[in-house]
């Protein structure tokens, strides 16, 4: 006796074989069985109930993707990475939407809400330098970096007003 996994694997390397793939719509591949084969399986009833006797599967052309990283994120080397994620990069986030008001904003338009960002990162920053300056010794090769980052973004900001 044949259990539905089983069935189901057999299907899957004989679809391999026969499939036709179908345009690609939004992304997602359609799949379709040979009717020919199909008709006379025995497996045909457990397998799909359509009259022309041809089984469908749709899937997204990114599906497998993400199974890998869900995989991946199972890990303990990525579960302890994910462990620290709330120390360092969802602590940015927070601050953004509880202490500098970037939940929701009563601008309208990209320019008005883009100034608006850019104005608060700026804040964040200074927040981070000022922090940084009361322990020197601890921080000082990446208030250097910043520093450099800053002096080149200025530039490029200038350059493209100017143009």
């Amino acid at each position: 006796m044949l259990t539905m996994n089983t069935m189901i694997a057999m299907f899957v390397l004989q679809m391999k074989y026969y499939l036709m793939k179908q345009q690609l719509v939004r992304g997602i591949e359609c799949n379709r069985s040979n009717p020919s084969i199909c008709k006379d399986c025995s497996f045909r009833n457990q397998c799909t109930n359509s009259k022309d006797a041809v089984k469908k599967i749709s899937r997204h052309i990114w599906a497998k993707y993400i199974e890998e990283a869900d995989h991946l994120r199972h890990t303990s080397k990525n579960r302890e990475i994910y462990s620290r994620r709330k120390e360092t990069i969802e602590l940015v986030f927070a601050d953004l939407k509880e202490k500098h008001g970037l939940r929701w904003t009563t601008l309208r338009g990209i320019k008005k809400v883009t100034m608006q960002v850019m104005l608060v990162f700026a804040a964040m920053n200074l927040k981070k330098l000022s922090t940084w300056l009361w322990n020197p010794e601890k921080e000082k090769r990446k208030l250097l970096q910043l520093l450099i980052f800053s002096q080149q973004k200025i530039k490029q900001t200038l350059l493209i007003s100017v143009a």
